[in-house]
């Protein structure tokens, strides 16, 4: 059976690493293991798309002015076809890292 450490946490005063807690269980004989399932990244903000439309080398990318809330406006490529202006988006900045630090980020020009 799968527990979620956060609904024990609904009915117990526990405290302690995840894996403390586990090894704690085990010890009483509820055999117990901790898994991670939670979000990994970094670096990923809400940002407002001031302005959207056709990237001018490609079908099905957009070219979006984009305010993350540092006092800069980010053009950002898109391929989301739902995107559009005035909506609030994620926003993985430069240096952001994805699925536990497999994927980073960067800064690079895509079709001119």
């Amino acid at each position: 059976m799968h527990v979620s450490l956060n609904w024990l946490k609904d009915y117990l005063e526990i405290s302690g690493s995840p894996e403390s807690i586990a090894d704690e269980l085990t010890r009483l004989g509820l055999e117990a293991t901790y898994q991670s399932t939670g979000i990994s990244f970094t670096d990923v903000v809400v940002g407002k798309v001031l302005e959207c439309g056709k990237h001018p080398n490609a079908d099905k990318l957009f070219l979006c002015e984009v305010d993350i809330g540092d006092g800069e406006i980010h053009t950002i490529v898109c391929g989301a076809p739902n995107v559009k202006k005035g909506i609030h988006v994620p926003v993985a900045k430069v240096g952001a890292t994805m699925l536990s630090g497999e994927l980073k980020i960067k800064k690079t020009k895509l079709r001119g």
